[in-house]
């Protein structure tokens, strides 16, 4: 459990493509797993369990211009991606009036 909140601490407001976030939370998770077997298969499905990664920015491509955007992979700064999580009490206590506050300033972008 503690494991699940130490990610939690990762994902919340990671503007970092799947791939990369995943990468960085096996090798933090790995140092405090005391053993336990943690694959990236394993980490990113679960980031995508907990958290959702959205857009806060208007893409500069109309909707309408056929051209695709990966969600979890794309890396354009001016969409302004950041990984939120569906449960914000997942953080540790002391984060999570920080962190509703931070997401309800980041919604005021849209």
């Amino acid at each position: 459990e503690s494991l699940l909140s130490d990610l939690a601490v990762l994902i919340q407001g990671s503007p970092l493509p799947l791939s990369t976030l995943t990468s960085n939370a096996v090798s933090e998770l790995v140092k405090r797993s005391e053993g336990k077997n943690l694959t990236t298969d394993v980490v990113s499905a679960k980031i995508k369990i907990l958290a959702s990664r959205k857009q806060y920015l208007t893409p500069l491509t109309p909707a309408g211009s056929g051209v695709q955007v990966d969600k979890f992979e794309d890396t354009q700064m001016n969409l302004m991606w950041r990984w939120e999580l569906t449960t914000i009490e997942l953080l540790p206590s002391d984060l999570v009036k920080t962190a509703k506050k931070v997401v309800s300033e980041r919604r005021k972008l849209q």
